[in-house]
This record gives C-alpha cells, structure tokens and sequence, in this order.
C-alpha cells in the first residue's frame, strides 16, 4: 500500500492510509520469544516505514503516541484509541455456572472455591513464569483457591533460518519434536509446585471464544513482564 500510495496519479485523488498498531515493533526487548526472528526478517524496518509514511496512525496509550511521534515531523497524525469491549455482545455475557459446570467438572463439588485465572496466547511464556510467585503464594496460604492458565499453544512450531544460494534469507517453519521444549510442558514444569487437582490448563481457542475463559474466573489475572 505504501509503495503503491507514492506511484498514484497526480491527477486523481490518493487514497489515505491508516496504520494502527498497539506495539512498539521495532524495539523489542531481549526476553521477547520472537526478537532474534523479528530482527532477522526485518520486521522492525517495515514497522518503522509504517509509523513513517502512513497518513494516520492510531495506537492505544499515550506512552506509544510520544514514541511514534518521534519518527514524524509532528504528532497531529498520531491519535489514540483506547482498548475497550462492547461489554454488551452476547459473547461476554456467559452464564457462568454453565460454563463452569462444562469446562471443570472436577471442581464442581469443591468447598466455596475462588477460581483464579490467566488467558493469554503463546508469546507470554515470560509473563507466565514470572507470575509463578505471585500464584505460589496464593495457593499456599488459601487452600481454597484453584487456578487456571489458559492459552496452550495447538501446534508448537520453531522458524528455521537458511541462506539460499543468493544470499538471501529463507524461513521455514518446522514443529517442535522435543516434548521438554512444548509450549505446555514448559509451562508445567514451571506450575509443578502446585496441587495437581488445583490447577487447569487449557489449550488456546479462537479469539471470539476466549470469554469463555473469563467466564471461569472470580478474580483474573492480566500480568505483562516489561517486554
């Protein structure tokens, strides 16, 4: 789109391009899962032509406004739009024991339980390991907590890099054989101090589906390791 936006005709009416964006994608930090691929493939010099030459960008914080701003010759074009839910789509409004009753029958007999819980996809394995102490915690003072981590990955994959005769980069994509590497297993072994018949964990499902998992939750956690 931006190449094509430059070779517009004069004579007509170019058409505006809007990019919006919620991460900085062009400083990732070290303990990102995909940095040393981001890098490699150039993804932070496609974002950083983006946040240029688009017409608009829209972000969500006031911290990535003032970044973004920085890489154009002024902040008027840069605007913010918060993220918000229609809280009144059908999706967020489960019935709760119903879902409960369906996804953890195993709990459904258990004493005044307080089900905590974490929903996220399968870049956070940082996050997930550093709120390990924060549950460790809790389960050990409250015996009638029970906790849940939703967001296993389906299919764990690794990029592969090579060079073909060119010079040029290739990116293959090649599952995961090695059974410690598995996005589950990880996050298993770091939960392995917690009572098995306290603690859930759920594979990932589609986006439109994930209040589902919020559905179980009386308290729920959103943690973000500072990456």
């Amino acid at each position: 789109f931006l190449s094509v936006s430059k070779m517009w005709p004069k004579t007509e009416v170019r058409p505006l391009i809007a990019h919006d964006v919620d991460d900085n994608e062009f400083n990732l930090p070290k303990t990102h899962p995909m940095r040393d691929i981001w890098y490699m493939s150039g993804k932070d010099k496609m974002s950083i032509q983006s946040l240029k030459e688009s017409d608009i960008i829209t972000t969500t914080t006031e911290k990535l406004r003032k970044t973004f701003s920085q890489l154009r010759t002024g902040s008027k074009n840069v605007h913010i739009f918060r993220n918000a839910f229609d809280w009144e789509l059908p999706q967020w409004n489960l019935d709760k024991k119903k879902i409960r009753d369906e996804m953890l029958p195993e709990w459904k007999d258990a004493k005044d339980p307080i089900i905590i819980g974490w929903a996220g996809l399968t870049s956070h394995f940082e996050d997930i390991k550093r709120m390990h102490g924060i549950i460790k915690a809790i389960h050990d003072k409250y015996p009638n907590t029970y906790f849940v981590l939703a967001g296993m990955a389906l299919k764990d994959t690794a990029v592969e890099i090579h060079h073909g005769d060119d010079g040029e980069k290739q990116f293959k994509e090649k599952e995961i054989e090695n059974e410690d590497m598995l996005y589950r297993n990880r996050v298993i072994k770091v939960y392995s101090d917690i009572d098995k018949d306290r603690i859930k964990i759920f594979n990932a499902l589609p986006l439109e589906e994930y209040a589902k998992f919020n559905t179980l939750f009386d308290i729920a956690l959103a943690y973000v390791e500072h990456n």
